[in-house]
């Protein structure tokens, strides 16, 4: 899963941020099953531009890593960005 700023809309594992996310965007993610978060990139707005993974929100570098989820969502508001994110899943502990 990745913000918007990634080239065509890639988010292969080799694949780079370029510039900023951009303003006013959302989506919402429900995963079929319980998930692991492993974060490769992490950066928002700290006062605005929100990640919620299961009503608990991440800002700034402090991304949800290692978090077992069953939905993720992002929200940027209508000024600052920052560099994105590309967050990776595998089914969680337990889970197959």
């Amino acid at each position: 899963v990745c913000s918007s700023n990634y080239p065509g809309g890639a988010c292969a594992a080799t694949s780079t941020a370029d510039g900023q996310y951009g303003n006013d965007e959302a989506c919402e993610i429900t995963f079929s099953g319980p998930v692991t978060l492993e974060v490769h990139l992490f950066d928002t707005e700290s006062c605005c531009d929100a990640a919620t993974v299961d009503s608990v929100q991440y800002k700034g570098t402090a991304g949800p890593d290692g978090v077992t989820a069953s939905s993720l969502s992002f929200s940027s508001d209508s000024s600052v960005g920052g560099s994105g994110f590309k967050i990776c899943f595998a089914p969680a502990q337990g889970q197959g």
